[in-house]
């Protein structure tokens, strides 16, 4: 069976590639990492945003685990949304009302730049996690529609 390339309406509402990793930059120097990426993107990324998460304090998010892979920043652009955290990068598509999602080719691309630039800027010590994520959104009861098949 071939694969379609698109689908219409595309029910994709969000996708997101994410990048945990363990920095080469001390603990103290790990804010460096956000200017080292805004200067490298924002050319590509134009608009900055803080994240809620800088309004906790430091001391707080340095001992909670549950912050590690937080992001603090946020670059876009039309299509595109950067985030960056001392030990996590994400890149996501920009699906704002009205707009569907941009297809795996131009992601793709987006993907290979950004790791390929972050390579370049070698303040990655070690990937401790890559990972993919698509949500899609039915109108319908899709169950209706699916079948599964056991064999033994």
């Amino acid at each position: 069976m071939k694969l379609p390339k698109e689908i219409s309406p595309c029910p994709i509402i969000d996708t997101v590639i994410e990048i945990r990793f363990e920095s080469t930059m001390p603990k103290e120097a790990k804010e460096a990492i956000f200017g080292i990426i805004f200067n490298e993107f924002n050319d590509r990324y134009p608009s900055l945003e803080k994240l809620p998460i800088l309004q906790i304090p430091e001391a707080i998010r340095e001992a909670d685990p549950n912050f590690k892979y937080q992001a603090y920043h946020k670059l876009s652009n039309d299509d595109f949304i950067l985030r960056i955290g001392p030990n996590v990068i994400s890149l996501g598509s920009s699906l704002t009302e009205g707009r569907e999602y941009i297809g795996w080719e131009k992601f793709l691309t987006e993907i290979e730049y950004i790791l390929s630039k972050i390579e370049e800027l070698k303040f990655i010590k070690k990937f401790e996690r890559l990972g993919i994520r698509y949500i899609n959104y039915f109108n319908d009861d899709i169950f209706n529609n699916i079948a599964i098949g056991l064999f033994s």
